[in-house]
């Protein structure tokens, strides 16, 4: 093989490749990162570190974490979350009445404008009722985060032991 087919390949196969990475994100409008987040509707919010808390064998509840990254000027609510393998999710969180800690549900969850929110044991959280389902540490959770605006987010949370 010449120098110059050997040139003109590479080129055309690096131009396709540099094409390819440009357009994917411009065409699809979506936001994605490695924990299996797909952003299809709540511009500026990021999702990572998402996973649920494998409960013990048999019981119907369980709780998610997660971290909610607002990239943009205006405030987000996060109202709920939904999936195929609950019978109900809801925002919670912990706080101390009577000298004890009580979990409650919130009506939403406020993501400030150019700020974080982590959803995390002791604090905010999704609890999970109803769990549909065989669930086994290392698999995924798929489920669906509701923003104020009937704006959603699927995100696929790591179902981890602890």
């Amino acid at each position: 093989m010449r120098a110059g087919q050997l040139y003109e390949r590479w080129s055309g196969l690096l131009l396709l490749c540099s094409l390819t990475l440009w357009a994917a994100p411009v065409l699809a409008d979506v936001e994605t990162d490695n924990t299996g987040v797909k952003n299809t509707g709540v511009k500026n919010v990021q999702v990572t570190k998402a996973y649920l808390r494998l409960p013990p064998p048999g019981s119907p509840v369980a709780a998610v974490f997660l971290h909610l990254r607002n990239t943009g000027a205006k405030p987000h609510q996060l109202i709920g979350a939904r999936s195929k393998l609950a019978g109900k999710m809801e925002v919670h969180t912990h706080e101390h009445v009577d000298g004890m800690m009580r979990m409650r549900p919130v009506a939403q969850l406020q993501v400030p404008a150019y700020s974080e929110v982590e959803l995390k044991p002791g604090g905010h959280h999704l609890m999970v009722f109803g769990l549909r389902g065989e669930l086994k540490a290392g698999g995924v959770f798929p489920m669906t985060l509701l923003f104020a605006g009937d704006r959603e987010v699927e995100v696929e949370a790591e179902i981890k032991r602890l």
